[in-house]
């Protein structure tokens, strides 16, 4: 079942394009990490990962499993979403995302190269694995 994006993806009747993750570093998914916080080590597994891009706006929807200390059973399995702003520059797509202490300021967190039907993403930070999604037509079906 595709993620669902939210209404933000619709813009004045246009659709976003949207990419689907299937890769990360070269395997498919699901994606298994581990985490390192204050909690101690635990580990994530990513099940599912959606970009829309329209215009100057993206929009991201994650489904994943986390084995968080502090999390109960019932909401280890959950959906993140996240937005913010985007510019262009050929192939390039640079993504901007709000910071939790100042939520009116971006700051540049991705970057992306299209290709065709595919988004290569990295990430600005260290340790943001490679990612790599394929665009889902419209009219196709998982």
């Amino acid at each position: 079942m595709p993620l669902i994006l939210g209404a933000g993806c619709r813009e004045s009747g246009s659709a976003a394009a949207v990419f689907e993750l299937v890769a990360v570093d070269g395997r498919p998914l699901p994606y298994v990490y581990e985490v390192r916080d204050i909690t101690g080590p635990y580990e994530v597994v990513t099940y599912e990962r959606s970009y829309a891009l329209r215009g100057s706006r993206w929009w991201t929807s994650v489904r994943l499993r986390s084995g968080a200390p502090h999390l109960e059973p019932g909401d280890q399995v959950r959906v993140h979403t996240d937005s913010g702003t985007l510019s262009r520059a050929g192939d390039t797509l640079t993504f901007y995302c709000a910071q939790p202490a100042s939520p009116t300021r971006e700051e540049r967190c991705l970057r992306a190269i299209i290709q065709r039907d595919t988004m290569h993403v990295a990430g600005e930070r260290g340790g943001h694995p490679s990612e790599t999604y394929v665009r889902r037509r419209p009219g196709r079906r998982r």
